[in-house]
Formats: C-alpha cells, sequence, structure tokens
C-alpha cells in the first residue's frame, strides 16, 4: 500500500514539474517577444533621432547657404517623421 502512495506521490510531483516547465518555456517565449519589440522601438528611436539631426542639419545649410535643395530635403525628412507617427498612433 505505502508503494502505491510513494507512486502516486511522485508522479503528483512529477507531473507539477512538467507543468512548471510549461509555464516557463512560455514566459521565456514572452519574454523574447517582449525583448524583440523593445528592441525595435529602441531602433524606431534611435531612426528618429537621426532623421531629427538631417533635419536640423539640412535647415541650417538652406538657412547659412541658401541651399534650396537642403530645404527641400529638410522638408521630405519631418514629412517622413510626420507620416512615421501617424502610422505609429494608428498602431
Amino acid at each position: 500500500m505505502s508503494d502505491i502512495v510513494f507512486d502516486r506521490m511522485m508522479f503528483d510531483h512529477l507531473e507539477q514539474q512538467a507543468a512548471r516547465s510549461d509555464e516557463v518555456a512560455y514566459l521565456r517565449t514572452q519574454v523574447q517577444l517582449l525583448t524583440d519589440e523593445v528592441e525595435r522601438l529602441l531602433l524606431t528611436a534611435r531612426e528618429r533621432a537621426a532623421i531629427r539631426e538631417a533635419i536640423a542639419g539640412n535647415e541650417q545649410d538652406a538657412s547659412l547657404f541658401g541651399d534650396k535643395k537642403a530645404k527641400v530635403d529638410a522638408k521630405a525628412l519631418r514629412g517622413l517623421l510626420e507620416r512615421h507617427h501617424v502610422r505609429r498612433s494608428e498602431n
């Protein structure tokens, strides 16, 4: 009788460990998904910062040197930022 009780306890213990393993695997997957999303958002933030720098540089060139192409480039980059912001708002 005690062997049956011991076997049952062992089975229950192994079943709990398996359930924990499944939970750990699920949580690892969730952590990886969140990590990927954070990396994507950071990259996006870096890209926006680079675009803002380019806009500032182009505006400076346009005002200092009367560079019409730089003015057009700054306007195009500003439009890119605005479209990106709208797209992110829709998501």
